[in-house]
């Protein structure tokens, strides 16, 4: 999972970076680069532990999820803005984080300004694609492209044109396919992260919008919540406690992405690794196996599968099996969360 850090100027966009990737990365005014800052976490996965107690594999990997912090220059001229959507077009989904404090650089917050911003930063790039894409399609009277294509561009300039993001117009599985080449920013999943300080900012407005606009929101003290996580281990709690914080902010973060991007994680175990891989819920097995390996994939034989839940009830593997838990599944099976699966295939 490739998540992009977005936001206007002083918002904290690092700071929210290195609190969830753990790094150091410089929090200063944006220096005239246009690389991203770079980071990952492993995803906390209490069947993962359990299950490398079971088998003592050889080595045990977990989900990850992979961080872009894109820089974000006060005013940037056409080939740095450019530059910076291309990044934001290699990410999945988009973390758009907003200032809620008040800041001697960047003045009073305007939580709803920023966001409002935002969006029409990336609306108008979508809609700037879609009119050149559109236009040059009519001049050619559709010779070289499937009018399928055509008829979903339209009817999202026509969408885009009334000031909305793609994200909200209803669109099919096979429309989404026919237009998956454009990476349009607007479309990407969105979830907005406030970062706030102690003085309890009122944002009640930007939450109000974010609602109509289906944009999950996370409220973050990015700050306080980087200096807790800096702290010994053994000291934590008691700071946490002293905040009124009863859950770290990345596991916070963590669980709202994986809502957000509709996603499952399905494990595969043995004797050399045990290993956590994410898909898109709702996924066939053989799309599964592809996360895996294309020649899996391709190969597709059957998936034999045991429920985690199944698997711990029943004592493991052969306890489940033996009480008829164990299932072989074929092509239109559909990957639920926590299946271990091993997968037949043949190239």
């Amino acid at each position: 999972m490739r998540l992009g850090i977005i936001g206007k100027p002083q918002s904290g966009k690092t700071t929210i970076f290195n609190l969830l990737t753990g790094l150091d990365a410089v929090t200063a005014d944006f220096s005239g680069k246009i690389e991203p800052n770079l980071g990952n976490i492993k995803v906390p996965d209490d069947r993962l532990d359990y299950l490398t107690s079971i088998y003592e594999p050889k080595k045990t990997v977990p989900a990850e999820i992979n961080f872009v912090d894109i820089p974000a220059p006060p005013n940037p001229d056409r080939n740095t803005q450019t530059a910076i959507y291309q990044h934001i077009r290699n990410c999945q989904a988009l973390v758009l984080v907003i200032r809620g404090f008040n800041s001697n650089l960047g003045g009073a917050a305007k939580p709803l300004d920023e966001y409002n911003e935002v969006s029409a930063e990336l609306i108008i790039s979508d809609q700037i694609i879609l009119e050149n894409r559109v236009s040059r399609i009519r001049k050619e009277k559709g010779k070289t492209t499937n009018p399928l294509e055509l008829a979903v561009l339209e009817k999202c300039l026509a969408w885009i044109e009334k000031e909305n993001s793609l994200r909200t117009l209803e669109l099919s599985d096979a429309e989404l396919k026919l237009i998956s080449g454009y990476q349009f920013l607007s479309l990407k999943p969105l979830l907005s992260l406030i970062n706030v300080d102690d003085s309890q900012p009122d944002y009640q407005d930007l939450t109000a919008v974010l609602s109509e606009d289906s944009v999950p929101q996370i409220v973050i003290n990015g700050q306080m919540e980087l200096e807790i996580s800096r702290l010994d281990e053994d000291d934590r709690p008691m700071f946490m406690e002293e905040m009124g914080i009863t859950e770290v902010a990345r596991d916070r973060f963590i669980q709202t992405a994986y809502r957000l991007l509709n996603q499952v994680s399905f494990l595969t175990v043995g004797k050399d690794e045990v290993r956590a891989w994410t898909v898109k819920s709702g996924s066939k097995a053989p799309l599964a196996g592809g996360v895996i390996h294309s020649d899996i994939q391709r190969g597709f034989i059957r998936a034999e599968v045991i429920a985690y839940r199944d698997f711990v009830e029943y004592g493991g593997e052969a306890g489940a099996k033996k009480a008829g838990k164990a299932r072989s599944e074929g092509k239109e099976y559909e990957v639920q969360d926590g299946d271990i699966i091993n997968f037949r295939f043949n190239v």
